[in-house]
């Protein structure tokens, strides 16, 4: 099987793949990089995945098979992947940036409802407020510490509240990615941890069930 690396937490930066030497071919960009002894790395980097493919071709132009099997040992085996651990260290640092969760759904709001944030709490200034038309509200993101959530650690997170049925609050949960509200409704309410790695589909699609459900109370 392929030696592979999933960057969950980070985008691919297209222009800053090019500079570092990748070819876009099949919707898939490949960089080739000599190593040691005479191999050469083949790096395959899948957008869609935001996943990359290494395997280690040999003087021949062949797959050196022994790279990619979890079982092998030995000198040759172990610098290889001592240099490929290198080499993904520095496409990472170098092709890819780190996703801004908070950014992507302001992005999202805007352009399905118009929404534009609003920051109403002086002691809270970062937190953001977001208001359907009508000005009824249908999320808010906040900065909160991890502990105040009840996670473990002490640094400070994105959060975004957003309004559901009683039924799919219960069937969220899950105590680590969706926990019961912060400072809201805990019966109508969920909080969403913005994890770097955050499923942005499910949040998008939990933003839309909330707009609609502030519409539809409003409509009643």
């Amino acid at each position: 099987m392929l030696w592979s690396y999933e960057f969950q937490d980070y985008e691919l930066d297209v222009k800053k793949v090019i500079l570092y030497g990748f070819n876009l071919i099949e919707n898939q960009y490949i960089f080739y990089k000599d190593t040691i002894e005479n191999f050469k790395f083949k790096i395959v980097i899948l957008p869609q995945q935001n996943n990359i493919e290494i395997t280690v071709m040999d003087i021949d132009n062949e797959v050196y098979i022994p790279f990619s099997i979890t079982t092998a040992t030995g000198p040759l085996v172990q610098s290889l992947r001592f240099e490929a651990e290198l080499l993904l260290e520095d496409i990472k640092k170098n092709c890819f940036i780190l996703r801004n969760i908070r950014k992507e759904i302001f992005s999202y709001i805007q352009n399905k409802y118009n929404t534009i944030p609003e920051y109403l709490f002086k002691d809270s200034p970062s937190a953001a407020v977001l208001k359907a038309g009508n000005g009824k509200w249908y999320g808010i993101l906040i900065k909160t510490k991890a502990k105040s959530l009840g996670l473990s650690g002490q640094e400070i997170i994105d959060v975004l509240n957003v309004k559901l049925s009683p039924d799919k609050v219960l069937m969220f949960i899950d105590g680590k990615r969706y926990l019961k509200a912060y400072h809201m409704n805990k019966k109508y309410w969920i909080s969403i941890v913005l994890y770097h790695h955050a499923d942005i589909k499910t949040i998008f699609s939990l933003i839309d069930e909330s707009y609609e459900i502030v519409n539809r109370n409003l409509k009643k």
